[in-house]
């Protein structure tokens, strides 16, 4: 730990590292001069909780074309479900 480090946000960064709930509001409360770095631990929350969830099959997208081949694999992209902010882009790997 740097002697910079403030145990208290060390201990909301493993929070969300683990996944466990962090009461937002109580923690702004708690530590207002430093509210700015309780918002940015707030949203990396958000984006792992993003990436954590599981994705239902209605939710990907079916794969409607094969753009190329490389020497890495089959690039292939898919068509973004009404639902869905953007089209997909998937690598196979061809063995």
């Amino acid at each position: 730990m740097h002697q910079d480090d403030d145990p208290a946000l060390l201990r909301v960064a493993e929070a969300v590292t683990d996944g466990a709930p962090v009461d937002w509001k109580a923690e702004r409360a708690a530590r207002p001069q430093q509210s700015g770095k309780v918002d940015h631990l707030r949203l990396i929350q958000e984006v792992a909780r993003a990436h954590r969830a599981p994705i239902s099959p209605a939710e990907q997208a079916p794969i409607d074309r094969a753009p190329g081949e490389g020497a890495l694999g089959l690039l292939t992209t898919s068509a973004a479900p009404p639902t869905a902010p953007a089209a997909g882009i998937s690598m196979q790997h061809l063995a």
